[in-house]
């Protein structure tokens, strides 16, 4: 439902993360300056998200060469001893054999990540918000118990709420700076 598809949405901007296959397109990567004995073996370039997905039709790892995107993906060999290869787990694509020009914005890459399977504790969060968002909607007032004080219902909710934050502030990205 609509209720259940916000509450998910919600999910993913506040953990940082995403429970549930989402692409994106033309994410833009400055290449860091590869002459020097730090980068020497192969050059790293840390995505924007982790738990990549395998690369399928569709996707694009694209390199500015100086005049031209060249698609690696299409047109370079994939593998650790090769012309690049991925860390799918943490989100890093790394360039060996083929190496892009240092450039701002030199490497550009459309892809998915998210996880494959959802954790209950996150379905919970989802249900818990799905929940909330109906309990306090002006639609759904009418038919909730008056008297004095507080609702129960709505006291209720308060507490889901703080189930909620619990879960997810486990479930937060760390984000590091990576060069």
């Amino acid at each position: 439902s609509a209720t259940i598809n916000i509450a998910e949405d919600e999910i993913d901007r506040i953990t940082g993360h995403a429970w549930r296959a989402v692409t994106v397109t033309s994410e833009f990567h400055d290449v860091p300056f590869a002459y020097n004995r730090r980068f020497s073996y192969e050059i790293p370039i840390p995505l924007n998200h982790r738990s990549v997905r395998n690369l399928a039709s569709g996707d694009k790892i694209e390199v500015w060469d100086g005049s031209t995107w060249v698609n690696v993906y299409a047109d370079k060999t994939y593998g650790r001893a090769s012309d690049y290869w991925i860390d799918y787990t943490n989100g890093i694509i790394y360039f060996r054999a083929y190496r892009p020009v240092w450039e701002e914005r030199g490497v550009c890459v459309t892809y998915r990540y998210g996880e494959s399977t959802v954790p209950s504790d996150i379905k919970k969060a989802a249900i818990l918000l799905a929940s909330i968002d109906l309990v306090e909607n002006d639609t759904f007032k009418s038919v909730l118990p008056q008297g004095v004080g507080q609702d129960p219902l709505l006291q209720k909710t308060e507490r889901w709420r703080l189930d909620v934050e619990r879960i997810l502030a486990h479930r937060r990205e760390i984000f590091h700076g990576f060069l």
